[in-house]
């Protein structure tokens, strides 16, 4: 074999290498395991988490006030007109 053919199989073995551990799911908690840590952070905390998010800020603002009200607290004026309010 010529060396430009005998590379280009090289580069084509590699990148079928590299390319088959593209895409996979890195390791780490399960949605449920995930889902639990989130929850058991401070109320405040969890906020913040959703403020820093890129969903929409609407959606953040009523996710906040739902995690609020389910714990029967009042949103902070602060967190969304302050130094929390991330926009």
């Amino acid at each position: 074999m010529n060396k430009p053919l005998l590379l280009a199989l090289a580069c084509t073995a590699a990148l079928s290498v590299i390319g088959c551990n593209m895409g996979m799911t890195p390791s780490g908690g399960s949605d449920t395991e995930v889902k639990a840590a989130f929850d058991k952070l401070p109320l405040e905390d969890r906020a913040k988490s959703i403020l820093s998010s890129p969903a929409p800020m609407d959606a953040k603002k009523k996710k906040i006030e739902e995690m609020y009200a389910k714990e029967g607290k009042k949103v902070p004026d602060s967190l969304f007109n302050g130094a929390g309010a991330m926009q």
